[in-house]
């Protein structure tokens, strides 16, 4: 398999795609002219794609990935967060049941590990994405970050299972401050479990995924299940203890357009 593809938003690429090698089935996200930014049509193709996997008997490991030059830089600012604000109210957040991407996780049957194999540019849903997943492996040089702090949305799901990985002064750091961080950086922090060599991140998944499908598989979906069970209370400690409206503050617009313009934000608190 290959990261890098020409392509872009071609009409004939789906933005996700499902393949099998052996018991090992790759979910692709792949739309690498975009930095395989999540559209809501994307979402849709991802969790059809997790299902997928999850209802394949053949398969007992997973193993997500992103075509080009990123895993995934986040959300798609244009299509998903610059919506009218009676939108962003129906929605109830920058996308309503499409952002919630915890549930995708949580609400798959078959309980099989996953390992996010990742490169280049990990940011927002990107990282929740990645986090969400029973491995991280990442390539040398990899950037992450949480973007939801400066663009002043909700930050403190990845803060809390950052956290939860054994970074806790780290996570801490990067929610508050919403700085970039390395693939090494997180490898000694404890939130990234495997640093693969640049370019090496689907070799060193592969293996991973190798060694954990020769295992009983229901002992391994046995663990998975009450890792995602834990993972699910703290999702839903912070569901219940969030802010909320953080969408429709005026800062979260005045970040949005501070983007658009290329200039710094003037946050105001309200």
């Amino acid at each position: 398999m290959t990261s890098e593809n020409a392509g872009g938003d071609a009409s004939d690429e789906p933005p996700v795609r499902y393949v099998r090698e052996g018991r090992v089935g790759h979910v692709i996200l792949n739309r690498p002219a975009r930095l395989n930014a999540f559209t809501d049509a994307m979402l849709v193709a991802f969790h059809d794609a997790l299902v997928e996997l999850d209802e394949d008997d053949d398969v007992w490991v997973g193993v997500i990935s992103g075509e080009g030059r990123a895993f995934c830089s986040g959300a798609d600012v244009g299509e998903r967060q610059m919506r009218p604000a009676h939108e962003l109210g129906r929605f109830g957040g920058t996308g309503g049941w499409r952002s919630y991407l915890p549930d995708y996780f949580f609400r798959l049957t078959h309980w099989k590990p996953l390992i996010a194999a990742t490169h280049g540019y990990v940011f927002g849903m990107g990282l929740r994405v990645a986090v969400l997943c029973e491995f991280v492996v990442a390539a040398e040089g990899t950037v992450f970050e949480v973007t939801e702090t400066h663009r002043g949305l909700d930050a403190t799901p990845l803060w809390a299972h950052l956290r939860a990985r054994g970074g806790s002064g780290f996570a801490t750091d990067v929610a508050l401050t919403g700085r970039r961080w390395t693939a090494e950086e997180g490898h000694r922090a404890g939130v990234i479990d495997r640093l693969a060599p640049a370019g090496e991140h689907l070799d060193v998944a592969g293996r991973l995924a190798l060694d954990l499908a020769a295992g009983p598989p229901l002992s391994v979906r046995a663990i998975v299940e009450a890792r995602r069970g834990e993972l699910e209370e703290l999702e839903l400690g912070r569901r219940l203890t969030r802010p909320r409206g953080l969408h429709l503050s005026e800062d979260f617009q005045e970040a949005l357009r501070a983007r658009a313009e290329k200039r710094p934000p003037t946050f105001r608190g309200r």
